[in-house]
């Protein structure tokens, strides 16, 4: 993944976790279109190979997948989702289960004058108990230009499964984040050119 500053501090120290898969890349379209890909999940088996597949859950009591027709599979503030991600372990893929709740969605303000712009979306793991596993994916998207922009992903992992987790499969985690970006990448601007030349 590409830095931009290597005596940054990414992915971001967490005291308590045992294991942060991160991915980080420059992506030349603007901030908002990668961000849109990013929390429409109707988009992620065109882009994301880590996981190529997630939906919406009808409620956060319920196991099941929504049965709306609504065109929208947007992330919304406190929605659940499935996600299914695979990973390749010892040269085998192998996929997955996870129910997840959208913690926070925020996009910059328009009218604000900040120092960074940035998007940003983050999710927590409902599928387990804390005591055993306790996640926390932040994903960002930063303005850079009006077509320029860096993507950040991490997730924080704790609790005894985190140390299973380092042991036994953080590098196809690693491997999957690095994958996710590269591909986002690709996806935002062959969308964005074709935009801009009308095909």
């Amino acid at each position: 993944m590409s830095t931009n500053n290597p005596t940054d501090n990414f992915p971001p120290h967490s005291p308590t976790a045992v294991v942060t898969p991160h991915g980080r890349t420059r992506i030349s379209a603007p901030a908002a279109h990668v961000f849109d890909l990013i929390i429409d999940l109707s988009t992620y088996p065109e882009w994301n190979p880590f996981v190529p597949r997630a939906e919406l859950l009808a409620n956060a009591s319920s196991s099941e997948p929504s049965t709306s027709e609504a065109p929208s599979a947007k992330i919304t503030q406190n929605c659940p989702f499935r996600i299914y991600p695979v990973m390749k372990v010892f040269g085998f893929s192998v996929p997955n289960t996870t129910d997840v709740r959208c913690t926070l969605l925020s996009r910059p303000s328009s009218t604000a004058s900040q120092e960074k712009q940035i998007y940003a979306v983050e999710w927590v793991q409902t599928n387990m108990s804390d005591s055993m596993l306790k996640t926390l994916r932040r994903t960002e998207v930063e303005v850079l230009g009006e077509a320029e922009c860096e993507y950040r992903s991490w997730e924080w992992m704790e609790g005894p499964m985190a140390y299973v987790i380092k042991g036994t499969m953080i590098g196809a985690l690693q491997r999957g984040f690095e994958e996710s970006a590269l591909g986002l990448k690709r996806e935002a601007e062959e969308r964005y050119q074709k935009g801009r030349s009308g095909s």
